[in-house]
């Protein structure tokens, strides 16, 4: 292809975008103009004609929602077909993120978007009616494009290979999100992605699989897909994350794909709702109680043991005085002060939240909630009506599933639709860093048939020096030969939070885009950094454990030293407890060092191998 033809081609896709992108535009105002009217108009609709318009303005809004999405970047792939059926018709396809028949884009979940993997020759797809067509492609383009910019296009005709037509250098925003990976999508990622509703489906993979991006663009398909939509509306789907950290990371995404109203809740905030435990009572979540690590790893196993020896009390009402016929039995007089501390301060652990809730199930066999509704009496005025019902989900996914007691994804099971029971565990088993979570598979409490057990190997996250410095440590980990090199993995002493502050501000200076994510083992040694960047939108500070889930540009562990990662005083607990914690120790340095995207700069008093020793 000459230069002057791939000019050409260039000139004639940069049209046709212009021109798609202004009949988006114009889509928006029209969705905008109809789903919204005056509130004087609205106000004179008698109570059935609001319901309707309430409902078909919440249809319009999310249409706005996808439109203004797609008017950045409107379609991926462009395939030329010519059916083979001996009506000799010519079909230009489009796939995008979202559907705009009017220029023939089609969403990437309908069923002829698998049509994208197949390179150009006999192809066959099925319509909205289950009919399998069958064509001739005769040319497929790809294309990234970026807030209306063409920054990639290659093409690939019948009988020639693929060529580059433009490409420019371009870097990705950076933001708390997940890396956009519809258009990039393989043919096994999106089988997994199209894989039958019905029943459990685990995605799990080390640091930087993409297992997480994977599960979320299966959830958006299971909501928007033709052939499934109607089984999993928004309002009836919930995604467990680990912490609030994450939960604002989901929510950024989510809608980016064209999920709605699903509902993005930690275990904890859940279970509180569930229980009728709301804030303004004054409880509180906790992740460990007991002031120090011997002393929280100690009343931790004596809950442990509560929970698993314990038949779940009757739940009467949710409180300390539940938790107590559960606790009295295993808790020695140390416990039993800390209980008592526990107590006045109103925290709860995870332990607390599955015992009662174990308890309210045993004794009511199901989970109610209130919500919130409208209703009218013979055409009257809509009034807000607040009722409990049932919780039944029709999807449920749980996201860092390693990070779960048995017994607390066994509640969350329970509120399942049963008919389906579409549950989605995504995490990694090789990043466990809680006390008493699921060991294997066989500890979900359900059956994952291995071929709905999807595991990813190979990391895409992190640089080749990275990976290599992680080796180095002792990690099993794999390290394809496409990844870039990046920069070198730097290892720095300092003495004191003071001199690792001012070198994390020299980075700030030197380094001008990207976050930045510094993390410790323990959160009292991150106060001054708190402070320190606590206006900085480039700095994010957080402890190892709830870094898990998120990634940075650059990772700066601070707060290295020789006794970091000791297991000594833990021998007090038994030696199978010793290891137990070596091997929490170890996850919760992995979570730490997978962080980094680009760069990973390690601060303390020695290095990482002498921390380990």
């Amino acid at each position: 292809m000459t230069k002057e033809e791939k000019q050409r081609l260039l000139s004639e896709l940069q049209a046709r975008l212009a021109r798609v992108r202004e009949k988006i535009e114009r889509a928006i105002e029209r969705e905008k103009s109809q789903s919204r009217k005056p509130q004087s108009e609205v106000n004179r609709m008698i109570a059935e004609e609001k319901m309707s318009y309430l409902f078909l303005q919440s249809v319009g809004e999310k249409r706005i929602q996808e439109l203004e999405l797609l008017r950045g970047s409107p379609f991926f792939v462009h395939c030329e077909l010519e059916l083979t059926d001996g009506s000799g018709k010519h079909l230009d396809l489009y796939i995008g993120r979202f559907g705009f028949f009017e220029e023939q884009i089609y969403s990437w979940v309908a069923p002829v978007a698998t049509i994208r993997f197949d390179a150009p020759g006999e192809v066959s797809y099925q319509t909205p009616k289950g009919e399998r067509r069958h064509a001739l492609m005769r040319t497929k383009e790809q294309f990234m494009v970026v807030d209306g910019r063409i920054v990639f296009y290659a093409r690939e005709e019948l009988g020639h290979s693929r060529e580059l037509v433009h490409q420019e250098h371009f870097t990705r925003k950076e933001g708390f999100v997940l890396p956009e990976i519809v258009a990039q999508m393989e043919r096994a990622q999106d089988a997994v992605i199209r894989a039958h509703h019905v029943g459990p489906f685990a995605i799990s993979g080390p640091a930087g699989s993409g297992k997480t991006t994977l599960a979320l663009h299966r959830v958006a398909y299971l909501t928007q897909a033709p052939d499934t939509a109607e089984f999993y509306p928004g309002h009836k789907s919930v995604v467990f994350v680990q912490d609030n950290g994450t939960k604002d990371y989901f929510t950024h995404l989510l809608p980016e794909l064209g999920i709605t109203n699903v509902a993005i809740t930690t275990f904890a905030e859940w279970a509180m709702k569930t229980l009728d435990l709301p804030g303004y009572y004054g409880y509180a979540y906790t992740e460990r109680f007991g002031g120090g690590e011997l002393n929280e790893d100690r009343y931790e196993l004596a809950k442990l043991r509560a929970l698993r020896q314990s038949k779940p009390a009757r739940f009467t009402e949710a409180g300390y005085k539940l938790l107590w016929t559960h606790y009295e039995k295993h808790f020695n007089p140390a416990d039993k002060l800390l209980f008592a501390w526990q107590t006045a301060d109103k925290l709860l652990d995870r332990f607390d939240l599955t015992i009662m809730l174990r308890s309210l199930l045993a004794t009511k066999k199901k989970f109610v909630m209130e919500y919130e509704s409208y209703y009218s009496k013979n055409g009257a005025e809509l009034k807000k009506m607040k009722e409990k019902r049932e919780i039944q989900y029709n999807l449920v996914v749980v996201d860092e599933f390693q990070n779960y007691l048995p017994e607390s994804l066994a509640v969350l099971q329970r509120c399942a639709e049963p008919e389906r029971r579409t549950m989605l565990y995504v995490g990694d088993l090789a990043q466990r860093v809680r006390l008493g979570t699921v060991q294997g598979w066989e500890e979900l409490g359900e059956t994952i048939h291995t071929d709905r057990r999807v595991v990813l190997e190979k990391v895409y996250r992190n640089t080749k020096r990275i990976l290599e410095y992680i080796r180095a440590l002792g990690y099993a980990v794999e390290i394809p030969a496409s990844l870039r090199e990046g920069e070198l993995v730097r290892e720095v002493e300092c003495g004191s939070p003071t001199e690792e502050i001012a070198y994390i501000k020299k980075l700030l200076a030197t380094k001008s885009e990207g976050l930045i994510g510094v993390l410790a083992k323990n959160a009292d040694y991150l106060e001054p950094f708190r402070e320190t960047f606590r206006r900085s939108e480039r700095v994010h500070v957080s402890t190892m454990a709830e870094a898990q889930g998120v990634e940075f540009e650059r990772v700066v562990i601070v707060g290295i030293r020789p006794d970091l990662f000791s297991t000594a005083y833990a021998r007090a607990l038994g030696p199978d407890f010793e290891a137990t914690k070596a091997r929490i120790y170890r996850d919760l340095l992995y979570v730490a060092l997978t962080r980094a995207m680009n760069e990973l700069h390690v601060l303390g008093r020695c290095s990482l191998k002498e921390a380990l020793l």
